[in-house]
């Protein structure tokens, strides 16, 4: 919408005026507002005042005489005078210009308290019953020097609306006439800014177009002329560099010729070389690739034989291992065979004693047999001893007591004689396993004493073979030492002659790498060679097209 400079300076003058106009007319309508309401404020109390002068002594209980004196005020009085009335203390109507409104009561008599409170005078926009708003002027009516009522002077608004309306409107016309004047004042201003800019725009779309000999007429001293000045300035620039550029394209594109030429007969004679070397480190290559191959064959030879060596050095050790331990081994059993025998012989020794314990055991079983006999006959003698007391009566309580004494006494015995058989009984079944078993022990001792004189036989027979080997793996010990000496220097030999080939093929390889490279920058030179030419022809193109005079 705004999408020219003069369209936004018009447009900004414009909002301008519009928000000073608005701005003042709000102003305006506020003060005609105020104004109105202080001169309906002054009209109400000077009504007031006739009022209570023509009231004069009346008081406030005559309220026919008051409503007749009210009536000839209002007919005396402008039509913008709506009601006259008096209330009393209690905010009830007692004298109207008005019959009908005689003994109604006022609304919102918070608003009228500090008239009889303190005497004051108020005036407000009141909204009646009907509807419709007055302003309200209400001042004490006084009796004996005391207030005893309010005076109330309803006046109507429409003169006020009418003063208000009638100033906006004013306002509104002035407010146009200036908004017109301005919008003149910004077609004038915009169009002084906005013609050398629209020039200089035509003349700035003629340089984009390629014409640099355009010239930029300043008129005045402003700004904009300034820019003007600084513009052919800065075109007298731009068409001198155009001419420099043309020559120097000139001059580029011989300079990018000769050099193209120059590269390629380089890359030829670098394309050469650069075979040349690369069949020599080929060559160079391979025979240290077979050199490396033979140093790797005799190096896993030579690992061989140092395993070998290392299990011939295991065995020699082992065999003397074997030997030593054998040698302990047999001192071990002789001492374990000697052990057997002493265990043999304890073994029978506890064999008899186990048998001795066996008839010791029969005979405490014989004894406690008897003792159970005598046991169960001394409970008999006991209880008859008893049975004798009690015939005897009183007489023989003393020998019933000690007849049971001995009861108790022989159950007990014949109780532990009983546990005691038991306990012989278990220890005489334990005997005869524990006999058992030794025998058994007994026997396996016996083979155990025959293979430990195998194992003897055996031990003799690895002391005598070791005995034998020992000599034969020293001897394949030290041939194999002087094989390990003979290798180590073929193994030198190679290395060396390996690492000659290795760097005879590494330095060939860099230098062929270095052919190359130079090859590649030689390409790349004659590339840019070409690229320089293509560019010094477009550029002598473009600047061809463009107009310096």
């Amino acid at each position: 919408m705004l999408n020219s400079f003069k369209k936004k300076i018009l447009a900004g003058f414009l909002l301008v005026t519009l928000l000073c106009v608005v701005s003042l007319t709000t102003v305006s309508l506020l003060e005609a507002r105020k104004i109105a309401t202080n001169q309906m404020k002054k009209d109400g109390i000077a009504i007031s005042n006739m009022v209570r002068k023509s009231l004069g002594k009346n008081k406030i209980t005559d309220t026919k005489e008051m409503s007749t004196i009210l009536k000839e005020i209002k007919k005396e009085l402008k039509e913008d005078m709506v009601y006259l009335s008096v209330c009393n203390t209690n905010y009830k109507v007692i004298a109207h210009n008005d019959d009908n409104m005689i003994n109604t009561g006022i609304e919102n008599k918070e608003q009228f308290e500090n008239i009889l409170k303190e005497g004051k005078t108020i005036g407000l926009i009141f909204k009646r019953t009907t509807e419709d708003k007055v302003y309200n002027v209400s001042t004490p009516f006084y009796e004996d020097g005391k207030v005893v009522g309010i005076i109330n002077v309803g006046i109507s608004l429409e003169g006020m609306n009418k003063l208000i309306k009638k100033g906006l409107i004013e306002t509104l016309g002035i407010a146009l006439v200036i908004l017109v004047i301005s919008f003149i004042i910004a077609i004038l201003i915009a169009r002084n800014i906005s013609k050398p800019i629209e020039s200089m725009v035509t003349k700035v779309n003629r340089v984009s177009a390629g014409d640099f000999t355009v010239e930029f007429h300043a008129k005045g001293d402003d700004e904009i002329s300034k820019l003007m000045s600084s513009l052919n300035k800065t075109m007298e620039v731009i068409r001198n560099l155009i001419g420099k550029i043309k020559d120097e394209v000139i001059t580029i594109d011989g300079v990018s010729q000769n050099l193209s030429s120059s590269s390629e007969e380089n890359s030829a004679s670098t394309t050469q070389v650069s075979n040349s070397l690369a069949e020599v480190a080929e060559s160079s290559t391979n025979q240290a690739q077979q050199i490396n191959e033979a140093t790797e064959a005799l190096m896993r030879f030579g690992e061989l034989l140092e395993n070998v060596n290392d299990k011939v050095i295991d065995v020699a050790s082992s065999s003397s291992n074997i030997k030593n331990s054998a040698h302990e081994g047999s001192i071990k059993i002789d001492n374990l065979v000697k052990s057997v025998e002493d265990i043999k012989e304890n073994f029978l020794s506890v064999t008899d004693r186990i048998s001795s314990l066996s008839g010791s055991v029969l005979k405490i079983s014989e004894i406690t047999d008897v003792i159970n006999k005598i046991a169960e006959k001394t409970n008999l003698l006991a209880l008859n001893a008893a049975i004798e007391a009690a015939r005897a009566g009183e007489a023989g309580r003393g020998f019933s007591v000690v007849a049971e004494e001995i009861r108790k006494l022989a159950e007990q015995v014949l109780y532990s004689s009983k546990n005691i058989h038991t306990l012989v009984e278990t220890v005489t079944t334990n005997t005869n396993e524990v006999s058992y078993n030794t025998e058994k022990v007994s026997e396996k001792i016996q083979v155990q004493a025959n293979s430990i004189e195998d194992t003897i036989d055996s031990f003799k027979n690895i002391l005598g073979e070791v005995e034998k080997i020992t000599p034969e793996v020293k001897e394949v010990s030290q041939k194999l030492n002087m094989t390990m000496d003979k290798k180590d220097t073929i193994l030198n030999n190679v290395g060396t002659v390996s690492n000659i080939s290795q760097e005879l093929s590494a330095s060939t390889e860099e230098i062929a790498a270095a052919m190359e490279q130079q090859a590649s920058s030689t390409e790349e030179v004659s590339s840019s060679a070409e690229e320089l030419t293509e560019l010094a022809d477009r550029l002598a193109t473009l600047v061809s097209n463009l107009k310096t005079e």
